[in-house]
């Protein structure tokens, strides 16, 4: 039995690289089997570099917008911010205090 090359249709993945052959190759697969994109035949856009000018950012400094209190995304109420309160459960005596103050036994 001879070793021979096979090539045969199949996907790979623009995300992750993964490459296989899908069940039904005339149909595309809605995700990628290996990171589960569904953008698995779309390339991934270049990321932005910060503080180049481009369509989001400006090379203008914009001040910052301050919030007043109740109002925006600052907003905190007590009851999220305090820590839970821990109730102190009364300490079990052991078998040695209990023999000592004489209390319990046969009767």
């Amino acid at each position: 039995m001879a070793i021979v090359n096979v090539t045969e249709r199949g996907c790979r993945c623009d995300r992750c690289g993964h490459e296989w052959i899908p069940h039904d190759i005339n149909r595309l697969p809605k995700v990628c089997p290996k990171c589960i994109s569904a953008y698995w035949n779309t390339p991934r856009r270049k990321q932005q570099v910060r503080g180049s000018s481009g369509s989001r950012g400006s090379s203008v400094k914009q001040p910052q917008r301050r919030t007043t209190p109740g109002r925006g995304g600052s907003f905190n109420t007590g009851a999220r911010t305090r820590t839970p309160v821990r109730r102190q459960v009364p300490k079990r005596p052991t078998q040695r205090e209990i023999d000592r103050a004489g209390i319990g036994g046969a009767t």
